[in-house]
């Protein structure tokens, strides 16, 4: 029963190993294309310089928690990107700029972590 416990821990570690956590960014900033906004969002943030190009995402959406009352903290995006030396990348110079700002909106990059039963 361990055993099987222990490798279903590993089986959700891998998919989430391309995942990014986006915390800060007010509701409804992405309209009705997630994928195409935040793909956008990271090359304005971050520069020509670090993304040549936009990253390709997979997935991206609203934590599944109920939508926040005006004035309340907005729900955290979690982006799926497709190659993981991207979000390699992107962490990386999170880490070394700090906050980062979208239109007077500051907010952070980090990773998503597996949870463990």
């Amino acid at each position: 029963m361990d055993s099987l416990r222990e490798r279903v821990a590993v089986l959700e570690s891998h998919s989430r190993r391309q995942n990014i956590r986006v915390v800060g960014l007010p509701e409804n900033l992405e309209d009705t294309r997630p994928t195409v906004f935040f793909s956008q969002l990271l090359v304005d943030v971050f520069g020509q310089n670090t993304l040549s190009t936009s990253p390709k995402i997979d997935r991206a959406h609203r934590t599944l928690a109920p939508k926040p009352a005006p004035g309340a903290r907005p729900r955290p995006v979690n982006i799926r990107l497709h190659c993981f030396q991207v979000k390699d990348l992107i962490i990386r110079e999170a880490r070394r700029r700090g906050p980062l700002l979208y239109k007077d909106h500051r907010f952070a990059s980090t990773r998503t972590t597996a949870r463990t039963c």
